[in-house]
C-alpha cells in the first residue's frame, strides 16, 4: 500500500448467514485528499460497502472475503480531527 492511500479494498465479498452472496468482489482505492462516492439504486449495497470499509457488518451479514487495508489510517483520519 502506498503512503498516500488511506483506504484500499481488494476483492471484498459480503455474505448472509443464509449463505447468499450480498456483495461480490468489490475493489476500490481512496487516496489522501480525495473524495469517493458510491452511486447506485436503493438496496444496491452502498451503505453495506461503507460499513464494511469500517470493518462493521449489519446483523446477519459477514465479511466473507477480500482485504480491507488502511483501516487504522482511516480511523485516525476520522477521529483525530474530532478530538481537536
Amino acid at each position: 500500500m502506498s503512503d498516500n492511500i488511506i483506504l484500499e479494498i481488494k476483492g471484498l465479498q459480503l455474505g448472509s448467514v443464509a449463505g447468499a452472496v450480498i456483495i461480490d468482489k468489490v475493489d476500490l482505492r481512496l487516496n489522501q485528499g480525495e473524495v469517493l462516492g458510491l452511486i447506485g439504486e436503493s438496496g444496491a449495497g452502498k451503505s453495506t460497502i461503507g460499513l464494511a470499509a469500517m470493518c462493521y457488518a449489519r446483523a446477519g451479514v459477514h465479511i466473507a472475503g477480500g482485504e480491507i487495508l488502511g483501516y487504522e489510517s482511516v480511523i485516525a483520519y476520522l477521529v483525530l480531527p474530532l478530538r481537536n
